[in-house]
């Protein structure tokens, strides 16, 4: 949480789980819930929070990868922040994998702390998480 004085400017979460691709689980955090206050946007506190619970994710001993979904007008903003936009990779939602529909309302972004979290396992497939991404 970003503060001015007692007034919220912004806020940002991180958040876990373990999940498994292609027979391997690894352990993701991800970020989720970003959001700076309008009167305070474009004055660089969004990126100070999308960082800090960045460097959070890759300094956690057990982390594997980094993800985050978002509109896709902010692929800019978190490019910027250092995520890898998945251009090519698909999120699929759904009961089961075969039975899963692409997830394509918002962009997938990766980070790969980790050696077993390799950008070449994920790059090109489709991603099955079950109903929901967390």
């Amino acid at each position: 949480v970003l503060m001015d004085d007692d007034f919220v400017v912004g806020h940002a979460e991180s958040i876990w789980r373990d999940w498994t691709h292609n027979g391997k689980t690894y352990r993701v955090y991800g970020l989720s819930g970003v959001f700076i206050f309008p009167d305070y946007q474009r004055e660089g506190h969004g990126r100070a929070l999308v960082q800090a619970v960045t460097d959070y994710c890759a300094h956690q001993p057990d982390a594997d990868i980094g993800m985050l979904w978002c509109e896709p007008h902010l692929r800019d903003f978190y490019v910027a922040c250092g995520w890898h936009a998945m251009d090519n990779t698909v999120t699929l939602l759904g009961d089961t994998p075969q039975a899963a529909q692409i997830h394509d309302e918002e962009l997938l972004f990766m980070r790969f702390f980790s050696q077993r979290g390799h950008r070449d396992h994920f790059a090109g497939q489709g991603l099955y998480f079950g109903w929901t991404t967390w």
